[in-house]
């Protein structure tokens, strides 16, 4: 995390994190993360994959691409308006 206050989470696991602290992601782990501070949030993220996109509809249902390759659409309900990512 470059600066701010971040609220984490990783499946049922909450975190705050904040400048100079990271987090590693396991491949597959339903997870998400928002501005936990009352300033602006810089974070900082290095994927895995080459291609990686994540676009949330307007029911609330993420569709997730990585590697050129389609995956199905997942539902993440406690994810804010911030976004929800599979790194």
């Amino acid at each position: 995390m470059l600066s701010g206050k971040m609220e984490v989470w990783l499946g049922d696991m909450h975190e705050t994190l904040v400048q100079s602290e990271s987090i590693i992601v396991p491949a597959g782990t339903e997870h998400g993360f928002r501005n936990a501070g009352k300033g602006e949030l810089h974070v900082q993220a290095i994927l895995a994959a080459p291609y990686f996109e994540a676009i949330r509809s307007p029911s609330g249902e993420v569709n997730v691409k990585w590697n050129s390759q389609t995956t199905p659409s997942v539902q993440s309900p406690q994810v804010g308006a911030g976004c929800a990512v599979e790194l």
